[in-house]
This record gives structure tokens, sequence and C-alpha cells, in this order.
């Protein structure tokens, strides 16, 4: 994580969408995102998404996201 630290994931997708989530090692964040996936996109627009995604994560579990302290 860009704050320090690690967390445990497990991306995944079906018909469609792509779902990336995260949990701190001491369970107390967790964050999910899921999104359409663009069917026949190329691969650069589908790697940026997962990108985005994945930052969208990093920010929650570093404590950007909703219910931060």
């Amino acid at each position: 994580m860009s704050c320090g630290g690690t967390y445990w994931s497990h991306e995944g997708g079906d018909g469609g969408y792509i779902t990336l989530n995260g949990v701190t090692g001491d369970g107390r964040r967790s964050a999910v995102v899921s999104m359409s996936e663009a069917r026949g996109d190329v691969l650069e627009h589908v790697m940026e998404q997962e990108g985005a995604a994945s930052a969208l994560i990093d920010h929650a579990l570093c404590g950007g996201g909703a219910g931060a302290a």
C-alpha cells in the first residue's frame, strides 16, 4: 500500500464485470470496487481501468475512504 504495509485481495470478474477488493491484515479496513468492463476494448484501456480501481482500493485502505477518522 502507498501508506505502508500490505493487504489481502482476490480479483475476479464475470459476465462483463471486473471486481477488485482488499482488506488490511488486521481486518479494520476493507474496500470493494466493481465495474463494468468494456468488452472488445483495447488492452491499454482495460489496464487503465484496473489501475484506477487499484488506486481507489489503496486510497480507501490507507485512510482516505468513507468512514475515515
